[in-house]
């Protein structure tokens, strides 16, 4: 299983490149067509490098938590310098003056590169990073360039110099290049397509994947720490260097497309920290002595506050910015932070049941969230709202099986028993809704009940059945929403746990905290209450760092992603999803709990017909 893992990141960048050949060679597509296509690879390009990049960090044993933050923290700075590195003088001398951000003037590849450059160099020293990191940030470098350069052969941008020879590839009306042609004079309007042109989108695909076979392949023989950083570094700004001769020069964008001294001045960049890195990859491997692998996980030498600090400083740079930003660059930082803030998140809830302060990086942590699930979700339009009152019923019925792990930890938090805790739970729920526009009332009951049991230790409370019912009230506006409830919870003991073998009554809160818009973007805090059915056992508390609407006002469509608290100090990954089942009244929805829970849920819930 292993080895398959292993090919994993190959075998999807074989694809990639098979479907970019195709798309040429088989299949013209339509404007709308390339558009969707072009959107999809860059909003590909972040999850197939993270699949290298995080295999890579469990072989070498660091800690993900951090290596995920870089990630994350590296790809923002990639599409915020992309855009950056676009502007002119002008456009800098109209930011910085006061007058506004600049129109969009398109993106460069290279101002991203140099700006993660800079980060990295400066969170390195801050943080004291070790070097061997460098390269498990750079495996993933190449293969995104290859999923964004499928991107621009189907879209007809980032095109070269006219050719004569007959292995050039032409664009169709619509395209930039075809717009360029016909402003410049080379072509008539109503032309069928363009002259033909340097395939340089081709040769970037099968480069950059060919750095990656190379950087893949050497992973485990290059064992000087920032040596394979060094190398890729190098052959990417290389390839670049040389391919810019073939590239025209209308699809350079800001400085970087400037000529000095026969040169573009992004060729000279490029061409510098060529050297550099080649120079730097020469000098370590060459000088400096292997570096061993490490027997047991390497545990870098920075917080989780530092990394919430800096994360969530760089997405509210990305927010500033949004008016500059498309919808696939906002994918791309979504895509790229989510799996940190998760992973931030479980970490920042283990620091508080530690006993250090967490508010500070947790409050920035969540505001965060918001504005970085605003910056796509805003580019959606909005569907016009009625100004009427709706009155309609639903009943929803659901069930809950899995297990979660109780661990035990002595004052110094260290591990003194790990309970296998397992939970089957069922149960339903009817509830009375008034809708206009936004606001939203409604009043429900709600009853549960279920089994929570240990295979290894009966001896423990983590052993007993349990029913529950309670009431549940909810008001909705447009950006917040707040629920409260009051339910009973009978719970029974089998007379071998403890000597108080008497069965439980308590009284317990139930409530949600919603902010942002519910048929966009949200984050949401539950106690006792979660989305898919109220009232199980476990997860007493779980975040959403992301509700996304899909805007829908109804709440039929809705997916959320955040951690749930399985025990007192111990949460895992949560994932939610609620879907239409046609025009029937009926709605699905599933969840999944995963990490130090394995659970899962379903149900279906039926909205008679509104009155």
């Amino acid at each position: 299983m292993k080895n398959y893992l292993t090919l994993f990141p190959v075998s999807l960048s074989v694809l990639c490149l098979s479907l970019a050949f195709g798309s040429v060679i088989l299949w013209m597509p339509t404007n709308l067509e390339a558009a969707i296509v072009w959107n999809l690879a860059i909003m590909m390009a972040p999850a197939l490098a993270l699949l290298a990049e995080w295999q890579m960090a469990r072989e070498r044993q660091f800690q993900l938590t951090t290596v995920v933050t870089l990630i994350a923290i590296v790809n923002t700075s990639i599409v915020l310098g992309s855009r950056l590195g676009a502007w002119s003088g002008a456009d800098w001398v109209r930011a910085l003056g006061g007058q506004g951000l600049p129109d969009l003037p398109g993106k460069t590849v290279m101002g991203g590169l140099v700006l993660a450059i800079l980060v990295y160099i400066a969170l390195k020293r801050l943080w004291k990073l070790p070097a061997a990191l460098a390269d498990v940030l750079a495996i993933g470098l190449p293969l995104a360039a290859v999923s964004g350069r499928v991107g621009c052969l189907v879209a007809g941008c980032c095109y070269g110099i006219p050719t004569n020879s007959n292995w050039g590839i032409s664009y169709g009306p619509g395209t930039p290049a075809y717009e360029h042609q016909v402003a410049a004079g080379i072509l008539h309007e109503g032309a069928a397509s363009t002259t033909f042109l340097y395939p340089i989108q081709l040769i970037l695909i099968g480069g950059n994947f060919l750095i990656f076979l190379i950087m893949w392949g050497l992973r485990n023989k290059v064992s000087r720490p920032g040596a394979l950083a060094f190398l890729g570094l190098g052959l990417l700004t290389f390839q670049r260097f040389g391919i810019e001769f073939f590239r025209d020069v209308a699809t350079n964008r800001g400085s970087f497309g400037v000529m000095l001294g026969g040169l573009k001045t992004g060729q000279w960049v490029m061409l510098a920290i060529a050297l550099c890195s080649l120079a730097g990859f020469a000098w370590l491997y060459f000088t400096q002595p292997v570096n061993k692998r490490p027997d047991q996980p390497t545990q870098l030498p920075v917080g989780t506050a530092p990394q919430a600090y800096v994360l969530g400083g760089i997405i509210l740079g990305g927010f500033l910015l949004r008016d500059v930003l498309t919808l696939d660059e906002a994918m791309v930082i979504l895509i790229s932070c989510l799996p940190a803030m998760v992973l931030l998140g479980r970490s920042l809830w283990r620091d508080y049941h530690a006993g250090r302060t967490v508010f500070a990086p947790a409050s920035l942590l969540s505001i965060s969230a918001i504005l970085l699930i605003a910056n796509p979700i805003d580019t959606i339009p909005a569907k016009p709202s009625s100004m009427e009152w709706k009155r309609w019923v639903d009943v929803g019925a659901g069930a809950t099986l899995g297990n979660y792990e109780d661990i035990s930890r002595d004052c110094d938090g260290n591990v003194v028993e790990r309970y296998k805790v397992n939970t089957r739970s069922g149960g339903g729920e009817v509830n009375a809704n008034w809708q206009r526009g936004f606001t939203r009332l409604r009043v429900g009951v709600r009853g549960a009940f279920g089994v929570v049991s240990t295979d290894e230790n009966i001896y423990t409370d983590n052993n007993y059945r349990y029913s529950a019912l309670g009431l549940q009230t909810e008001a909705s506006g447009k950006f917040m929403g707040l629920s409260i409830g009051l339910y009973h919870l009978h719970q029974s003991f089998p007379a071998k746990v403890g000597n108080d073998v008497f069965p439980t009554n308590q009284f317990l809160p139930s409530g949600t905290l919603r902010i942002g818009r519910a048929d966009r973007y949200s984050v949401d805090f539950r106690l006792y209450d979660e989305p898919g059915l109220g009232l199980v056992a476990e997860p007493p508390f779980s975040m959403g760092l992301i509700n996304w609407g899909f805007n829908d006002l109804s709440g039929q469509s809705l997916v959320r992603a955040g951690f749930a608290v399985t025990s007192a100090s111990e949460s895992s990954l949560h994932l939610f999803g609620r879907f239409p089942i046609g025009k029937t009244g009926l709605s699905g929805n599933v969840t999944f709990y995963l990490g130090n829970a394995t659970m899962f849920n379903a149900g279906l819930r039926y909205r008679f017909k509104e009155k």
